[in-house]
């Protein structure tokens, strides 16, 4: 974990879609064996690419990225929804309350910033449906 956290610490800024979305699975895979406080650093770094879309304006220049330049944020949803249903039954659970605000904020910045998933609306559906399917007693239908 000593060796991932700094090697990823700024896959956002990676331009390669490839690149990212491998390292995204690799994040996901590693969370799900991980219950300490390195897994709370693997969550930030997955933040950062669920919010990179948002942050690729440069002024009165903006950048909308096509569906194929999101297959990263698209992983990293489905990714962070599997995690959740393993992490809210697990402690701390530190780690499924912050997936949920993760989940949450990238909702919400598609009403703050709607142009930038104008033609790809998919991860929003995912986090909605997401959402949706929680239960009061604490079931996940997924």
């Amino acid at each position: 974990m000593l060796v991932v956290l700094p090697l990823f610490q700024n896959l956002h800024l990676e331009h390669e879609v490839a690149v990212r979305e491998c390292a995204v699975d690799l994040m996901v895979s590693l969370c799900f064996h991980c219950n300490s406080k390195h897994c709370t650093g693997l969550l930030d770094i997955l933040e950062k690419i669920m919010e990179r879309p948002f942050n690729l304006d440069h002024g009165d220049i903006v950048n909308i990225p096509s569906e194929e330049e999101l297959g990263d944020v698209v992983k990293c949803t489905n990714g962070l929804i599997r995690l959740f249903t393993v992490k809210m039954y697990q402690l701390p659970s530190l780690h499924a309350v912050q997936i949920y605000k993760t989940l949450v904020r990238h909702a919400n910045l598609h009403y703050e910033k709607p142009i930038y998933f104008e033609f790809a609306f998919s991860t929003k559906l995912a986090v909605f449906d997401f959402i949706l399917n929680i239960t009061a007693d604490g079931t996940v239908v997924l």
